[in-house]
This record gives C-alpha cells, structure tokens and sequence, in this order.
C-alpha cells in the first residue's frame, strides 16, 4: 500500500516506475517468501489473511502510512528504507561473516536469500540511487531539513516495532498461534 501511496505521490513519470518498481518487488519477490514461509508452519495463505496482524507490524505499517499520507514523496521513502535498503544491508552483513550457518541447517535461509537475490538487491540499488538523487526543482529540499508533522527521530511505532521483535519467540511462533486458535 505505501508503494501504491508513493506511485500516487510521483510528480514525473520517472517517480512513477520507480514506485512500480518498489510494489513489484514487494508483491512479485518478497510477499511470496512471506507465503510460503508460513505455509511451511502449515498456515495457508487464506488462514493468514485471517489472522490479525501483530502490534508491532501495525504500528510500523500505520508509521510509513501516516508519514507518506503527511509528508511528501522523500519522506515516504525514508520511512519505507529499513525494509528495502535495511534488509538488503542485513543480508550483505550476515554473508560476510564466516560464522552465518547457510543451507538447509539454518531455519531462515529462505530469508537471507531472497534478501541476497540479485532481484532484491537491484530494488535495493534503485532505491539508495532514488534517496541518494540531488533535489529537483519543486521537489523535498536536502534530508536536513525536517517537515512539520513527520518526526525526526524514533516514532512511537519503532518503538513498538523494536518490543515486539525482541518479545517473539525465534521457534515455531506460528505453531504455537495455531494450537491456540478457536476451531
């Protein structure tokens, strides 16, 4: 939603693609792993549409929402950057460390290669290219420069977003909202 946010916010047609580019990514690569990552916890892709969302993604989502729907096209992009450009970032670190377990021994491996793949990382190459652009007449001035309404620091949904990651328990967390669930 907040790619289709910032394609409504373009001004260019180069804005544009580059915005249908974020969404096809995130659509065509990484919302796939999501799927059958949890099909793997034998949830299937209807029963995760039922499922409600956790605290912590909420209040990230409703974060980028909310500074994309208040600032402009700049700030929405910096708020979606630790998705994009972080998992990217991430997965560049855990390959360049010997001691990373990869293969079939290590539970998240489909993750760290969908990060790796040359798909996501191109995204992730785009999108630093896009932030990394000098300013366009009419366009957000330098990052320097902070809009009303959009904070400069940590939101109250990092936070949330930080406290909810750490309070996940690293095995089996779907099993166990299963067996939990009404039938």
């Amino acid at each position: 939603r907040a790619y289709a946010l910032a394609a409504y916010k373009s001004r260019d047609i180069n804005e544009l693609r580059h915005s249908l580019e974020g969404l096809k990514t995130i659509i065509d690569v990484e919302l796939g792993l999501h799927i059958d990552y949890c099909r793997e916890w034998g949830i299937s892709e209807a029963d995760l549409a039922e499922l409600p969302e956790a605290r912590a993604t909420l209040a990230y989502t409703r974060y980028v929402l909310d500074t994309g729907n208040r600032g402009d096209l700049l700030d929405l992009h910096v708020a979606l950057a630790p998705c994009l450009v972080g998992y990217g970032v991430i997965a560049d670190w855990l390959n360049s460390r010997p001691a990373t377990l990869r293969g079939d021994a290590n539970p998240y491996e489909a993750w760290i290669a969908m990060y790796e793949s040359e798909e996501f990382q191109d995204a992730r190459r785009a999108e630093e290219a896009w932030l990394d652009r000098p300013p366009v007449r009419g366009h957000t001035a330098p990052l320097r420069r902070t809009r009303p309404g959009v904070p400069r620091r940590h939101s109250p949904g990092d936070r949330l977003l930080a406290d909810g990651a750490r309070s996940q328990p690293v095995t089996e967390p779907a099993r166990e909202r299963r067996q939990s669930r009404p039938k």
